[in-house]
């Protein structure tokens, strides 16, 4: 029973093994890390259906209901624990600090035992040699190791990962029109997160979760994979690399200053640290890697201009070409629910206006 993201393959790299099933044993074996199991589906990781049946049946499922509820979490883990005690023989919650559960093992079929071939009532045969067997031809790359068939699988959503140049899922890449290059880059969405982001109750019991807390961190320690079973080779396509004279053109002109905030921090080496983000994606077309189709921003506000909620009004393209000349120009949006301006130096909307008008009712390549 693992926790993995629900935009990667059901038996791809999972995030964490909360918990392990075996219906070949009588009674079949359900083993559920409790305290793991409540934490995921709090931060509102979905169970699969086989997932979410085995937790009614452990009980996991209603404590997380009464956990919602309002009712202290210690109290759950410790009731938990009270009826693996009572119910040592039924299908039940079991806790990994117990020193009696065993570990979680891969899930991997067992290798059935050959049949011993018959004994035949007559005097045995002369084996014959075996022919000898050409050498295999090495190929390029090794076939893929079987897999096991995966385990019923908890699905949470991570967020998205940088754009490396390594080909992902569209959510990774610089923000992409559907339509026309610079027709709409509004993408609207929520401006606030719930208030209540970190428990306020008191801890019951601090001794007891300090228990728990230890004895969970020697298992982690004693159960250490070696550096090899935590690596893995792969195939990946990778994209051509960006441009650098873009970097350059944008620390010629803002000193790696954020376009809407101005701020900046030197890195250990003394340059400047600044992102440079893509109005137009960089894989849609290798044309567009170039420095008028870029923004200088510090991380915060690329990743709310990449992931959070930005309206511009009026949109990107009359903002762009209302420029009438001047030596700064600014663009307003709305960012994160937060009214900021984007500022350009003189060349640069210069730049970006030309690029704009001149392509000016190009669809996206």
């Amino acid at each position: 029973m693992v926790v993995i993201d629900q935009r990667k393959a059901r038996d791809g790299k999972y995030i964490e093994n909360i918990g392990y099933y075996n219906p070949r044993t009588e009674p079949s074996t359900e083993v559920v890390k409790e305290d793991r199991a409540l934490y995921w589906l709090r931060v509102g990781a979905q169970p699969s259906d086989a997932v979410r049946r085995i937790l009614e049946r452990t009980g996991t499922w209603e404590r997380f209901q009464r956990l919602r509820n309002g009712q202290a979490h210690e109290d759950l883990l410790r009731e938990a624990d009270a009826n693996k005690q009572e119910l040592p023989s039924q299908k039940t919650s079991q806790r990994f600090d117990d020193s009696a559960s065993p570990a979680i093992p891969d899930l991997v079929e067992p290798i059935p035992e050959p049949e011993p071939e018959p004994i035949l009532d007559r005097e045995a045969e002369p084996t014959p040699e075996p022919a000898p067997q050409p050498e295999p031809i090495a190929k390029p790359f090794p076939d893929p190791p079987q897999e096991p068939e995966p385990a019923p699988v908890l699905v949470v959503d991570e967020s998205p990962q940088p754009d490396d140049g390594v080909i992902t899922s569209p959510s990774d890449e610089a923000p992409k029109n559907t339509d026309q290059l610079y027709g709409d880059l509004n993408r609207p969405g929520a401006t606030e997160l719930p208030e209540d982001s970190y428990p306020t109750d008191p801890v019951p019991d601090p001794a007891f979760r300090a228990s728990r807390a230890r004895k969970r961190l020697a298992e982690a320690r004693s159960n250490k994979p070696v550096a090899e079973q935590r690596t893995r080779e792969v195939m990946r396509k990778v994209w051509d690399g960006k441009d650098p004279d873009t970097r350059e053109y944008l620390e010629q002109h803002y000193g790696g200053r954020c376009q809407i905030c101005g701020d900046v921090f030197p890195k250990r080496d003394g340059k400047a640290y600044f992102e440079a983000l893509y109005l137009e994606s960089y894989k849609t077309a290798s044309w567009l890697d170039i420095p008028e189709n870029t923004l200088c921003l510090c991380p915060n506000h690329l990743r709310r201009f990449l992931h959070g909620h930005r309206v511009f009004n009026p949109g990107f393209r009359q903002q762009v070409l209302s420029y009438a000349g001047g030596e700064t120009h600014k663009i307003s949006l709305k960012l994160c629910g937060e009214s900021v301006v984007i500022r350009f130096s003189e060349r640069h909307i210069i730049d970006l206006k030309v690029l704009v008008e001149e392509t000016a009712g190009d669809a996206v390549p």
